[in-house]
């Protein structure tokens, strides 16, 4: 598998990560820039070492981590998104900001598929290293562009971004699920 196979690669595992930054974007339209390279650098550092655990520990657990991630990824998008749609309703002013906490599960929910494919990366006999730093760059770059465009977005619907991310994240559970 070459460089361009890990950076497709690479891409298509960030696009749950981009759509969870997205939706970050459009629930905190002013976000700063440290806030945004953060959440970038979380989500991209996630990408980046659960291939790595997949690579040495998958083979010993793949079947059961098979079975389970997508349970466990829907759970978590789930909850935040049911949260987001709760606060939507409260909330009358759009000014509540996505929480350290908050970014952290994102990260945690949308990599799990990432564990799963080091596995598959231990089979095609990659450079586990060179894949997962791939991996990381990709999600980072991809993610912090989505934050920006979800600032956008958010803008341009005002208060009903928040409603629209809780949606996107249930949703981004469901495709996971299924």
């Amino acid at each position: 598998m070459g460089v361009l196979e890990i950076v497709l690669l690479g891409s298509g595992l960030a696009m749950d990560a981009s759509t969870a930054a997205m939706t970050d974007g459009m629930y905190e339209c002013g976000m700063k820039i440290k806030k945004s390279i953060f959440i970038a650098l979380i989500f991209g550092i996630f990408q980046g070492l659960m291939p790595i655990f997949g690579f040495y520990s998958g083979r010993l657990f793949s079947e059961f981590i098979s079975k389970i991630n997508h349970y466990v990824a829907f759970g978590i998008l789930l909850f935040l998104g049911l949260k987001m749609l709760y606060e939507a309703k409260k909330v009358t002013e759009f000014e509540d900001k996505v929480t350290y906490s908050k970014i952290i599960l994102q990260g945690i929910a949308t990599s799990i598929d990432a564990l799963i494919a080091g596995v598959t990366l231990a089979i095609a006999g990659v450079d586990i290293y060179m894949a997962a730093f791939i991996i990381f760059l990709v999600t980072t770059i991809l993610s912090f562009l989505a934050i920006y465009l979800g600032c956008i977005c958010g803008h341009i619907i005002k208060n009903k971004a928040q409603i629209l991310g809780g949606i996107l994240l249930i949703l981004l559970g469901i495709k996971m699920l299924i």
